[in-house]
């Protein structure tokens, strides 16, 4: 397998894995909440995707892996995690802020909504055109 089946594979892993957490054990959890307590833990989550930078490590990813799709791919993650925590922050704090890092219906979901889709773009991007 090169490099970029591996990375496919790999996103297709984990989005069926967080489809299935999703599904089986957080819904039945979070659902009774009231929409900031719900949304926080789903905001925290999002906080560990500093680690696409790793992408952008010499020696931790394959060489023949074209820069092309790893920047993109390193630095949407990282634009996804600071979204969540401006988001996770504000839904915690309450404070006047708060309006400036939540979007639209003020849930902060949105934001983070938007990172996410463009990240799967510019990763499909990165796969389909290098």
């Amino acid at each position: 397998m090169n490099s970029r089946q591996i990375f496919a594979l790999e996103i297709a892993g984990m989005v069926l894995l967080f489809v299935l957490i999703a599904r089986w054990y957080w819904s039945p959890r979070l659902a009774p909440l009231p929409l900031p307590e719900a949304l926080t833990p789903l905001l925290l989550l999002h906080l560990t995707r500093v680690l696409g930078l790793t992408m952008l490590v010499p020696g931790v990813i394959d060489p023949d892996l074209p820069r092309s799709f790893a920047v993109p791919g390193a630095y949407g993650d990282l634009i996804a995690a600071v979204l969540a925590l401006s988001a996770a922050l504000s839904l915690y704090l309450a404070a006047a802020c708060a309006a400036y890092a939540k979007w639209r219906r003020g849930t902060g979901f949105d934001a983070l909504l938007f990172a996410a889709l463009w990240l799967l773009a510019e990763l499909a991007r990165g796969l389909i055109f290098t």
